[in-house]
């Protein structure tokens, strides 16, 4: 279908091109679609069978019904705009009428010694580099994925420490130069120079076979990783960016500075990030008291 194909290009990261293609195939194929005015006659119960056959057949939870009707949604609207045939996008309806849980991985965090022992475990130079960047800055996953290589650069601070940024693209397509400490900074140097394949790609890490990292092959990692380290979360690259915001949050950086440091556009995103540690903090207040 050319139309999808040309709607895919339009989306800014090669990991969201590869979920919404997913996601829209997935309904394709459960309707038996061959043509985009096939897809544009879509109705109201088309979308109700294909949630009922995700939830009962497939056992996908709420949630991941709900990125899928997403995905499926943007293309309507690029279908309507483009001036196509379609008219109607019911995807919004029928994910208001989901019942979305809280992520449990979205909302887990690795506390400082469970970063520690994290980081132990990691056995090559590129898992030793990636998820020491992904601990000390916050990437999101897509960021990480694809950083340049040829926008990593090092410089000597004022205490003669070699240390280094990258310039890299935020989500709303916002490009962000972010500092790099010295051990971060070895440790990419190190994968680089010793274990970096060769690749006429440019991401910075690549792949075993030569290709830019994927997110499921990430995510993957750092479940084996967590398992031998001891950890018992269900973390995801995710997990490792929340677990930066905690630790800032904890050691008295203010919200604000949280907020620059993980890109967000609203602080209100940002305090989601750090709210189950102020819950804590009251429930210590709430049993604790000083009198005279």
């Amino acid at each position: 279908m050319k139309e999808l194909e040309s709607f895919l290009k339009l989306l800014k990261t090669e990991t969201t091109k590869n979920n919404y293609s997913k996601q829209i195939k997935e309904y394709i194929k459960f309707k038996n679609i061959k043509s985009v005015d096939e897809f544009s006659k879509m109705q109201l119960s088309d979308l109700v069978d294909f949630v009922d056959y995700l939830r009962n057949e497939k056992q996908n939870c709420d949630n991941s019904i709900k990125t899928k009707l997403e995905g499926i949604s943007a293309f309507c609207i690029y279908l309507i705009k483009d001036g196509k045939k379609m008219k109607e996008n019911y995807a919004p309806y029928v994910i208001s009428k989901l019942n979305s849980r809280p992520n449990v991985e979205r909302r887990t965090f690795l506390t400082d010694e469970e970063q520690q022992r994290f980081l132990s475990c990691c056995n090559s130079k590129r898992e030793k580099a990636m998820f020491h960047l992904f601990l000390n800055n916050g990437l999101r996953i897509d960021e990480l994925i694809n950083i340049d290589i040829r926008k990593y650069k090092k410089f000597q601070d004022e205490n003669g420490n070699i240390v280094g940024q990258i310039t890299f693209r935020r989500k709303r397509n916002k490009i962000q130069t972010m500092f790099v400490n010295s051990e971060v900074v070895k440790l990419l140097d190190d994968y680089i120079e010793n274990e970096r394949k060769d690749s006429p790609y440019f991401n910075l890490f690549i792949s075993n076979w030569g290709n830019p990292m994927n997110a499921s092959n990430i995510d993957k990692t750092i479940l084996k990783i967590a398992e031998k380290a001891g950890i018992n979360k269900r973390i995801s690259a995710h997990s490792l960016r929340r677990s930066l915001a905690t630790s800032l949050h904890n050691k008295g950086v203010d919200i604000s500075g949280i907020k620059a440091v993980l890109g967000h556009t609203n602080i209100s995103t940002t305090q989601i990030y750090v709210r189950d540690e102020e819950k804590n903090a009251n429930n210590i207040l709430a049993q604790y008291a000083i009198t005279n």
